[in-house]
């Protein structure tokens, strides 16, 4: 099925551009996006995960098997919730108690383990702080419980680009000439149900 049809049955907007790239197609549509004035990444869900992760970091710590907070930092948020299955409900409930300046004390932390760690894709405290600022708590928990129904199903998937602009959240998926993926297929329209007129694909004809 062309991805023109795939994005018609998803009920997604589908955007084609030409940009020049030597390395990955990611890189030159977020630099592209970032001199629009838009602030983001290009890890897929990696920076979103870790913005949930630092949400509900005190929880996660408590209820940690090694009973270390560096390792509820450091470790996968899809693994942690298979490994806390049992006390998730009052994990994710705990979103809704927490202040825009515990979940900064938060994510400094989050990112300082993950450094730590070498896990640092391209994690960002601003670009986390903006994700933080473009959504409702309650959708946070949304999302949240939509990963812990199937923690490693439901991460795979996630579209490429990140993208904040005036408090406006944007998921992109980056490609060329290949079409979406079983994984995307699947988890797009469940983050579309959460996001609306959020998420998108661009098309990237290299120059």
């Amino acid at each position: 099925m062309p991805l023109a049809t795939q994005c018609e049955k998803l009920s997604i907007r589908l955007d084609r551009i030409q940009l020049p790239y030597v390395d990955r197609p990611e890189v030159a549509a977020l630099n592209y996006f970032e001199a629009q004035g838009y602030i983001g990444t290009k890890i897929e869900g990696f920076m979103f995960h870790n913005v949930l992760k630092a949400l509900m970091l005190d929880k996660l710590a408590k209820f940690n098997t090694f009973n270390l907070r560096e390792d509820a930092c450091s470790r996968y948020l899809q693994a942690q919730f298979v490994i806390c299955k049992d006390d998730i409900d009052e994990i994710i409930d705990s979103i809704q108690d927490i202040s825009r300046l515990k979940f900064s004390s938060n994510l400094i932390e989050v990112i300082n383990q993950i450094r730590i760690a070498g896990l640092d894709t391209g994690v960002s405290f601003d670009v986390g702080l903006a994700i933080f600022d473009s959504l409702s708590l309650s959708v946070f928990a949304e999302i949240a419980r939509i990963i812990a129904e199937d923690p490693y199903k439901n991460v795979a998937g996630w579209p490429d680009l990140t993208l904040v602009k005036d408090n406006k959240i944007e998921l992109i998926e980056v490609k060329t000439t290949d079409r979406l993926h079983k994984n995307q297929l699947h988890i797009i329209p469940i983050l579309k149900s959460v996001l609306p007129d959020c998420i998108s694909v661009l098309q990237i004809t290299k120059l």
